[in-house]
């Protein structure tokens, strides 16, 4: 099974030349690439947090131990599973990364038993770096898209009409 992780775009530094603060980024797309789950002990913090962006978050994780777990989650759900890198700008300790996930769902996924479907997402992670650790990260995703992929929600035409024609007398 080959994996791919690459970095398209490094649109800019701000802050300095390329830094530990990117460095450590690099290295946790390595973690999922290599599915080296251990390395979250050498990058994250004891301290570190999980801090939600969505509505409500399936996963607010603290310490190294929850990002393992939630990293093992993805991919016992999608072993498959590729994280590509599409854009990445940095300011000082923070990383704001722009990525995508594909895989195929060969497994439970947030309960969602396998559905042999191949699924497409992007998202952005903030990352705030302390040293050569990662004390902070959140996340937002395009939860809606991938809960249609999986089957599991109609996809936005159905909805808006739902809700259109309920609003009606």
């Amino acid at each position: 099974m080959r994996t791919a992780v690459r970095s398209v775009h490094r649109e800019r530094t701000l802050g300095g030349p390329m830094s530990d603060a990117n460095d450590v980024v690099d290295r946790f797309y390595t973690m999922w690439a290599e599915r080296d789950l251990d390395l979250a002990y050498e990058l994250f913090e004891p301290d570190f947090r999980a801090v939600p962006i969505a509505h409500e978050s399936r996963w607010q994780g603290q310490g190294p131990a929850s990002m393992r777990h939630h990293t093992l989650s993805w991919l016992l759900g999608m072993p498959d599973l590729r994280m590509t890198e599409l854009r990445r700008v940095r300011q000082a300790d923070t990383v704001v990364s722009h990525w995508e996930m594909a895989g195929i769902h060969k497994g439970d996924l947030y309960g969602v038993p396998a559905t042999g479907l191949r699924l497409r997402c992007e998202g952005v992670t903030w990352f705030v770096v302390r040293g050569e650790r990662i004390v902070e990260l959140r996340t937002s995703f395009d939860a809606l898209g991938f809960l249609q992929q999986l089957g599991v929600l109609p996809d936005s035409a159905a909805i808006l009409a739902s809700i259109a024609n309920s609003s009606r007398p």
